[in-house]
């Protein structure tokens, strides 16, 4: 499985983390996307509990028409939502790198686990499959 962080950058990072330490960050904000085979995990910032954001990430399947979702990137080209999970609240003292480990290790397990909720694909192969940016 190879991830492809070029739409969540170290960049990126750096500015979610001062932006939640100066109060600048709400709930719903989308931080960036990570690409894998055909699938996309979306980080977006969750409110669950009042005031207490929290980093989760949502994920969409390339290639399924459920008629959830087109791409505009790729015309007409179908996704769909697949639910998603949540970040240890200590992931923001992170550095980028240590960052990456952690997502991508949380994202593999998701996929191993997510099976049981998304019956329409096996997630993980999708995932092996060469890159493709919808």
């Amino acid at each position: 499985m190879i991830f492809d962080w070029s739409d969540f950058t170290a960049e990126d990072w750096v500015d979610y983390c001062a932006k939640v330490e100066n109060d600048q960050m709400y709930a719903d904000d989308f931080i960036g996307a990570v690409r894998v085979g055909e699938l996309c995990f979306d980080f977006v910032t969750r409110e669950y509990d009042a005031g207490k954001l929290v980093l989760t990430f949502d994920l969409y399947v390339g290639g399924i028409d459920s008629g959830y979702g087109y791409s505009r990137i790729e015309d007409g080209y179908p996704y769909d939502y697949a639910e998603g999970s949540n970040f240890d609240d200590t992931c923001i003292s992170l550095p980028y790198q240590e960052f990456q480990l952690l997502a991508e290790a949380a994202m593999k397990r998701y996929l191993g686990e997510g099976q049981i909720f998304y019956a329409q694909a096996n997630l993980t192969e999708l995932a092996e499959r060469p890159l493709h940016i919808w």
